[in-house]
This record gives C-alpha cells, structure tokens and sequence, in this order.
C-alpha cells in the first residue's frame, strides 16, 4: 500500500486533476516587490509548479520514489499541492486518495491491465485535466 500510494501522488504530480488555482485577494499583496490590490484574481499554475526543473529532477520521468519520506522531507512544502494547499484547500483530498486506494487495489486483485499503445494518451487543459481520446488498457481477468 505504501508504494501505490507513492504511485499515486506520483501521478497526481505529473497529471494534476486541476491545472491551476485561483484565488481572489481580499487584501493587497506584495509579491517579489510588485503590490497587487485587493480584488486581484491571483492564479497558480499547479502543472507548472509540478513539472518544474528546479524543484523536480527529471520532472517528465515517473518515479514514484519521490515520495520516499527521505525524498519529499526535503522539498518545499509547496512543490507538490494537486490539492491546493492553505486554510483554503481540498477539503476531500484524504477520501479521494484512500477512495483511489480502494479502486485501484480492487481493479488489480481482479484484472491484469496492459497499455494499448495503438492510442496515444493526449493532454486537454481544461477546468480540470482530461484525456484527448480517453485512456485505452487492456484488462484481462486475473484466474
């Protein structure tokens, strides 16, 4: 359980749910100098903060050893936030990865799955992250 759940943030680092988040300033803010007033709609960009060179090694390699507690300890508390992060964060995140948890553990007790590369997974940007053509695997019944 420990290493799908490596794989998990994993995948959430690389393919966020949601791309970006935004948020509405209530109060001026001064960031790296430039003073944006109160009303500002700031957006961060998660997909960037996620694939970032300088913050990730090799940030297009899925490498689920990421998040060993020895490797995320040293990160910044914000480099990995595809739940937002703040007073103002997923309130579901918890249940949505032990919700995946159970899923995939069930889908992979039952079924061997396989890639079919005759399709090839594309990226929409959208309000949330989604497949062009969807995400095609073989799912064969384990006997």
């Amino acid at each position: 359980m420990e290493y799908m759940t490596r794989c998990l943030k994993e995948g959430l680092r690389i393919h966020a749910v949601a791309p970006y988040v935004s948020r509405r300033l209530v109060h001026p803010m001064d960031i790296d100098g430039k003073i944006f007033p109160a009303g500002t709609v700031v957006s961060l960009g998660l997909w960037n903060i996620h694939h970032n060179p300088e913050v990730w090694e090799d940030p297009e390699v899925f490498d689920p050893d990421r998040f060993l507690p020895d490797n995320i300890q040293k990160k910044d508390h914000y480099a990995y936030v595809p739940f937002s992060a703040g007073p103002r964060n997923c309130i579901g995140q918890h249940f949505a990865l032990h919700e995946q948890k159970v899923m995939i553990g069930r889908i992979l007790q039952r079924y061997n799955l396989e890639v079919d590369t005759s399709h090839r997974a594309g990226r929409k940007d959208a309000g949330i992250m989604k497949a062009t053509e969807g995400l095609w695997v073989f799912a064969r019944h384990r006997h």
